[in-house]
């Protein structure tokens, strides 16, 4: 006789997904609350989910305003991402790199560093944060990204690249203060970039 258990009721392939769609319900509530306490405060600006940038979102307080209501949407939506990443990481090296070595332990630890570092973001200075996490996952990402060329998985190489690329401008802008007030549309392609890379890896680990 069977007996019922969470744990076999929820295959660990959908794990991944399921983060993604948290991270995706409760980051869209959390830039809507946003952009409406923006509005509040600024009712004769025009304001729009374009406003919306993470660490703004995860702030515990609005400027003119005595707290943040989007924060615990945006804390939620921000870790649920980690954790789905975290689980998808773990299985992505024993795809790519079955056999230990060397050059996993590099993009594996860069990559649960960048992770770990983010899930701190709500509570530690956010510029050391996204300096570190940023750097970490850009050199993670390009060693993923060279060993998805030595596996000729290219669907998921050329959405890589398209992250780096993008992963790496939004840092740059951040870093160099360059283009402040377009950062929040740069991240949401980044963002955009990220959930499509996200998907053809979780495709891959999968099979």
């Amino acid at each position: 006789m069977e007996t019922f258990s969470w744990r076999n009721s929820i295959s660990r392939k959908t794990i991944p997904k399921m983060a993604l769609a948290v991270f995706i319900v409760f980051y869209l509530i959390s830039i809507l609350i946003h952009v409406h306490s923006l509005a509040l405060l600024s009712p004769n600006n025009t304001i729009s989910i374009w406003d919306g940038y993470l660490c703004d979102l995860i702030e515990p307080s609005i400027p003119g305003l005595y707290r943040n209501t989007a924060r615990p949407f945006a804390v939620v939506a921000l870790w649920s991402i980690c954790f789905g990443l975290l689980f998808l990481w773990r299985k992505l090296i024993t795809v790519l790199r079955p056999n230990f070595g060397w050059y996993q332990i590099i993009w594996h630890g860069l990559g649960l560093f960048s992770i770990f570092l983010m899930l701190l973001l709500p509570f530690g200075n956010h510029d050391r944060i996204i300096f570190f996490s940023g750097m970490s996952g850009i050199f993670s990402v390009l060693f993923v990204c060279l060993d998805l060329a030595k596996n000729r998985c290219y669907e998921q190489l050329w959405a890589g690249i398209l992250f780096l690329i993008a992963l790496t401008s939004n840092n740059l802008l951040y870093l160099l203060d360059f283009w402040v007030d377009l950062l929040p549309m740069i991240q949401k392609f980044t963002l955009l970039s990220f959930v499509v890379w996200y998907l053809l890896l979780d495709k891959l680990t999968a099979k």
